[in-house]
C-alpha cells in the first residue's frame, strides 16, 4: 500500500509526428543534462531514463510508448522520489504545454484523477 503520485502525458505522443518525436528527444536531453551527476538518475542501455528511488519512475526513450511518470511517494522506499517527479513534471510542462497532467492519491478535494488506467499505461509499452 501507499500513495501514488505522478503525471500523465495526454494525449499521447505519436510516432507519425516528427514534431512530437523531436520535442520528446529535446525533453530527454534536458533531463539527462540536469541529472548528469546525480547517482539516483540512470540512463539505461535502452535509452530510457530511470530515477532509482521509489518505484523507479522511468521516462521511456520511445515517446509513443510513454504515458505515465509515477511512483509511490509514501513509505520507507519512497525516499526523495517526489522531488524528482515534481522537477521532471515542471520540465515536461515547458516542453508539452497542456498535455502534462499531475495527479495523486492524496485525495485532496479537487485533486485530478489519472488520465490513463494502469492497463493503458502498460499496454502502450507493448506497442511497436
Amino acid at each position: 500500500m501507499g500513495i501514488d503520485a505522478g503525471f500523465d502525458l495526454f494525449p499521447p505522443l505519436q510516432t507519425s509526428s516528427a514534431d512530437d518525436t523531436a520535442r520528446w528527444d529535446r525533453f530527454l536531453d534536458v533531463i539527462k543534462s540536469k541529472y548528469t551527476n546525480d547517482p539516483d538518475v540512470k540512463v539505461k542501455d535502452s535509452g530510457d531514463v530511470e530515477v532509482t528511488q521509489g518505484e523507479h519512475p522511468t521516462l521511456l526513450k520511445e515517446a509513443h510508448k510513454f504515458r505515465r511518470f509515477s511512483s509511490k511517494v509514501s513509505g520507507s522506499h519512497a525516499r526523495n522520489v517526489e522531488r524528482y517527479m515534481r522537477e521532471v513534471y515542471n520540465i515536461a510542462r515547458t516542453h508539452f504545454p497542456g498535455r502534462v497532467h499531475w495527479w495523486s492519491e492524496y485525495e485532496f478535494e479537487g485533486e485530478p484523477e489519472p488520465k490513463y488506467s494502469w492497463t493503458e499505461v502498460y499496454g502502450a509499452r507493448d506497442t511497436k
